[in-house]
């Protein structure tokens, strides 16, 4: 969805793994902006992950940045 059109978007994503067996599944929880300079052409990108493994009684909480400057000819 952008923000500002052209220029500044923001995008969400959860997803799921349900794995066989108990109490080993897996979510994922992002939420990303990206500005953009001169179209797709030079633009900036950013997420934050919220990744969760779930194990019997113990949950493994993990979180993630990333960023990425893209340039294209």
């Amino acid at each position: 969805y952008f923000l500002i059109p052209k220029q500044v978007e923001v995008a969400a994503q959860a997803s799921r793994i349900f794995l066989d067996g108990g109490n080993n599944d897996q979510s994922e929880y992002i939420a990303g902006a990206s500005y953009f300079f001169k179209g797709h052409k030079v633009k900036l990108q950013a997420t934050y992950s919220l990744l969760i493994n779930e194990a019997a009684g113990n949950d493994l909480v993990n979180h993630r940045f990333r960023t990425l400057m893209g340039f294209s000819f």
